[in-house]
């Protein structure tokens, strides 16, 4: 047993050093010094936040609607969320002069972020579906 558990762990530092050393390695390629993933992301959170905020800035009309109401209050929350996921970004790529060993820092700390990152992730997932219901509700 003990030769079996020490066997999976061997394997499972093999297969966590060589995520580390292929992420690294597409760091280092990359123009922008930007795991591709976390590029994507990027890129769809500048899209929800202009939606967020034609949503958070709709007219103030007296008789609005609850479902109205509830979009505004979650596009405000979702701005705030995707702007912290944003700035969790920003923590994730290589500064200045782009080197092996910046790219093995870069991409473990993306592994070590990655919980986080997937938690702000779920949560603006969750907050598109509740505006998605609620413009369901006002087209009604």
């Amino acid at each position: 047993m003990t030769a079996l558990g020490l066997e999976a762990s061997v394997i499972n530092f093999i297969s966590f050093s060589w995520g580390i050393i292929d992420g690294a390695a597409e760091i280092y390629r990359l123009a922008n010094g930007v795991l591709t993933e976390n590029d994507r992301v990027r890129t769809v959170i500048g899209d929800l936040n202009r939606i967020v905020e034609d949503l958070s800035e709709g007219k103030s009309i007296q008789s609005q609607t609850k479902a109205e109401q509830a979009i505004k209050d979650l596009a405000e929350d979702c701005k705030e969320d995707s702007d912290a996921l944003l700035k969790l970004l920003d923590k994730l790529k290589v500064e200045g002069r782009r080197t092996a060993w910046k790219s093995v820092k870069t991409k473990f700390k993306s592994l070590m972020s990655a919980d986080e990152v997937d938690a702000l992730k779920e949560r603006l997932q969750e907050y598109r579906s509740e505006i998605t219901t609620n413009l369901v509700i006002i087209l009604k």
